[in-house]
């Protein structure tokens, strides 16, 4: 704690332990995050190899037609993520392909040329969507800062 923070008589117990109330103008925080990799922890079954190369070529034709951050979020998630199972099973140009997608879908958001473009926030600091910033209901209340884990965390 910094000279200036106080503990407060404010205690919750939390899925991490107990977590203390404390008022202060500065903060340090400290939290130790366990390794995530994207590859399959224990690896993929060898009896499942031959259904995931006969279901991965059906993958690569799926379009993505969402136009907000949230669904868009998750469309491009499931791309990234088949690009990794592909790239795990050594179909190196089905992950090529996924990787070429993705690059083409995300291009619409990066260069604010889709029907939804990012921007930044200059009051908060933030990207929000341009739907999101003309009306607080708008993808999920997505220029008010909800849900951004959501949006952006897939």
């Amino acid at each position: 704690l910094h000279d200036s923070a106080r503990r407060m008589k404010v205690c919750v117990r939390t899925i991490k332990g107990r977590m203390v109330s404390i008022v202060g103008e500065r903060w340090t925080m400290l939290e130790s995050l366990s390794g995530i990799g994207f590859a399959a922890p224990a690896g993929i079954d060898p009896r499942r190899l031959d259904a995931l190369r006969a279901a991965l070529p059906a993958k690569a034709s799926k379009s993505l037609r969402a136009p907000d951050p949230y669904f868009a979020g998750k469309e491009l998630a499931a791309l990234a993520r088949i690009a990794l199972i592909a790239d795990e099973i050594g179909e190196a140009e089905l992950a090529k392909g996924y990787r070429g997608s993705l690059a083409e879908a995300i291009g619409g958001w990066m260069h604010g040329n889709n029907s939804d473009p990012l921007v930044y926030d200059t009051v908060w600091g933030g990207i929000i969507s341009t739907a999101g910033w003309k009306s607080p209901g708008a993808d999920f209340g997505n220029g008010r800062y909800n849900d951004h884990h959501f949006h952006y965390g897939y």
